[in-house]
């Protein structure tokens, strides 16, 4: 669904949401946003068969990954937010110190004022809507750039908003990426975009423009370390899962795994196993989102077969050439100059390699730029703590991969190059929120008022009397 407004008319539609929000939405009462936030949750809940319908014909999400993905996912958001909303919209005391002897110190949450959202296509619904939730449960105006690769989907986002708010209160820009990319020229007061790295530098260039903070939320090469005593079959099971979801096709997936010689045969037995069984079962599984996608996906299997890699199965065409499903493959003895080795891969491709030493594992991983993600398969304390001191990355999984997303308690987001900023329950709702700070003094009398200027003899002796006791 194309949508290809002019620079003009998009300038027109952000005075028109800072217009509205200063003469209405920012006097809105935190129960306000309750509203806005249950009738979100009553949308959703009629919509369901809806949504399912849609994420199959974008690119064949099953409705089980539909269900648990998207919607679970952006109910829960809205469940958490309802619970906690009062208490993070709330001002708060905070201490004063002596030397403000009698004044108060307080801080007021306030919304940012116009957001803007840009979404990406591989979880369409829960990575537009989610960061709304969060948008509007700090009470701001919100526009949302869905994307153009999903465009059931974003006509579906269109029409929740339409169903439910005031269109310069929330509204939905459909468009490409010329439209996102003028968007982002435009002076809002905080910019959430989640894709790659590589369109999040030029979305940061362009908010700095008008200095406008951003929320980034990146992908990068989620690591695996498989340590010795590592559950394999589990491991095995918990890897593939995660590469079966959405085909892939997710900033938290892993991107690579790192396994300790000693557990790489019966490792990689366990997944050569798990493929099998999965390939047994059957059942629906999403397929990659578009031509393009499924041609670099092939083209990077059979370089990396060039490079020597043994393929498991022993399928370069894995993808059907209909509904782009297929896999997961397996890739072994990858030669780091791969592209595999060397990108994000967004797919069901993970290659497997060997290391001696964690010292060796930890070596390869301190090279590549920070991940979103890093995952460890150990039972070993002392390993795992290690390999947390010593690396950096956005979250931490140990004996899981992916699955920390659907935490609302946990802040959301990358380091580095794989993102700056955190989403998700109060991290979401903080990030669209302006902390800002209010101190009242006495009118009559200050101790401040015993060191102002002129600065005499007296003045100096109580300056002396600060600096040795208070």
């Amino acid at each position: 669904m194309k949508d290809e407004r002019t620079t003009a008319e998009l300038e027109q539609l952000v005075e028109r949401h800072k217009r509205y929000y200063r003469e209405t939405l920012r006097h809105q009462p935190v129960s306000g946003r309750i509203a806005k936030l249950k009738q979100m949750r009553r949308w959703i809940m009629r919509h369901r068969a809806a949504l399912i319908e849609t994420l199959h014909a974008d690119f064949n999400k099953p409705a089980v990954e539909t269900e648990l993905s998207e919607s679970k996912v952006v109910l829960a958001e809205i469940d958490h937010a309802l619970r906690h909303i009062r208490h993070w919209a709330a001002e708060r005391r905070v201490p004063t110190p002596v030397l403000l002897l009698g004044g108060r110190s307080r801080i007021r949450v306030e919304p940012k004022g116009v957001v803007l959202i840009i979404a990406p296509w591989n979880f369409p619904f829960n990575l537009a809507v989610g960061p709304l939730v969060s948008a509007v449960a700090a009470g701001n105006s919100v526009v949302v750039k869905p994307s153009e690769y999903t465009p059931r989907t974003a006509a579906l986002i269109e029409s929740l908003a339409r169903d439910i708010f005031n269109p310069d209160e929330v509204s939905v820009i459909q468009g490409g990426p010329e439209t996102a990319a003028a968007l982002t020229r435009l002076p809002f007061d905080h910019i959430f975009f989640t894709g790659s790295p590589q369109v999040g530098k030029k979305v940061m260039a362009a908010a700095a423009e008008h200095l406008t903070p951003v929320t980034l939320e990146l992908g990068g090469q989620n690591p695996v370390i498989v340590a010795a005593d590592a559950d394999v079959r589990q491991t095995a099971k918990r890897l593939l899962y995660a590469k079966v979801l959405n085909a892939g096709q997710s900033c938290v997936s892993a991107n690579y795994v790192l396994a300790h010689h000693s557990v790489k045969a019966p490792l990689m037995e366990a997944l050569k196993q798990e493929q099998a069984r999965l390939a047994a079962a059957g059942g629906e599984r999403a397929g990659v989102i578009n031509d393009a996608h499924a041609r670099r996906l092939r083209d990077w299997l059979v370089e990396a077969r060039t490079h020597g890699a043994r393929v498991m199965p022993d399928d370069q065409l894995f993808l059907d050439s209909v509904t782009r499903q297929g896999g997961p493959v397996i890739l072994e003895d990858v030669a780091p100059e791969s592209k595999v080795m060397q990108n994000e891969i967004f797919g069901p491709l993970l290659p497997v390699i060997s290391y001696n030493t964690l010292d060796e594992a930890l070596r390869h991983i301190e090279r590549r730029p920070y991940p979103l993600a890093l995952y460890i398969f150990s039972r070993n304390r002392s390993v795992i703590r290690r390999i947390i001191r010593e690396t950096v990355s956005g979250a931490v999984g140990v004996n899981e991969t992916t699955v920390h997303f659907f935490n609302n308690d946990l802040p959301f987001g990358g380091a580095g190059y794989s993102g700056m900023g955190s989403a998700h329950g109060y991290y979401g709702f903080r990030a669209f929120s302006r902390e800002r700070a209010v101190f009242k003094m006495p009118a009559r009398f200050s101790i401040v008022d015993l060191i102002r200027p002129p600065y005499d003899g007296f003045s100096n002796r109580i300056k002396e009397l600060i600096m040795r006791f208070l």
